[in-house]
Formats: C-alpha cells, structure tokens, sequence
C-alpha cells in the first residue's frame, strides 16, 4: 500500500516522537548520513552499557576521563549524569540503567 511505500521525513528535537512514530530512522550530521537502523535495534545496541549516579561537578570530572558523558542535569545541588560505559561500572555511585533512543542519539553526536 501506498502508507508502506512512503518515506516521511521528520525533523525533531524530540527524539522520544522517533520511537513513538517511525519504523526505521537515520541520523544525519553535516548532511551525511551517520547511522540508520529501527529504533529498537538502536537501544539494543546500548544494552548493558547506560550507567546514571548523582554527582558533585569535582566527580564528574574524574568520571570524564574513564568514560563517555552523555547528559547532565541539575538536580537538587547536584548533577543528574548518564553515561555510556560499556565495559565496566564507571564507580560505586552509578547504577545501569535502561538505554533510550536519546541515549543512542547523543553517543553519536557527540562523536568526533
């Protein structure tokens, strides 16, 4: 049918509507295309690997060195961090957590 032949082209800093909304995605940066796959398949590639803890700015930045920060947050005097690490807990105070499709989106992006 004309709906399963269709491509839809959606720009969005929403990255939650892509799981919601598309079957397949691609990530495109500077006009070149630098990951395409379903959104599942994206998150599963981030199992085992997405670590969260609450930190003080001094820890995050030892965290920095052993692995990839991907988000920060301010929350309650600290900082709200996920991480990704695919080998090893980064510390003690981090816990695994379920990866998302943001997750996925800002390991890429902040590729360099």
């Amino acid at each position: 049918t004309f709906a399963e032949e269709s491509v839809v082209l959606l720009s969005t800093h929403i990255v939650s509507d892509v799981s919601n909304l598309c079957s397949n995605m691609a990530i495109i940066r500077q006009g070149q295309i630098i990951a395409s796959c379903s959104p599942s398949r994206a998150i599963t590639e981030l199992t085992g690997s997405i670590w969260e803890a609450m930190l003080t700015r001094e820890q995050i930045d030892r965290v920095k060195s052993r692995c990839k920060l991907i988000s920060s947050q301010m929350y309650n005097g600290m900082m709200r961090v996920r991480v990704v690490s695919p080998r090893e807990r980064p510390s003690e105070e981090f816990s695994q957590v379920p990866p998302t499709i943001e997750d996925y989106y800002f390991n890429l992006v902040s590729q360099s």
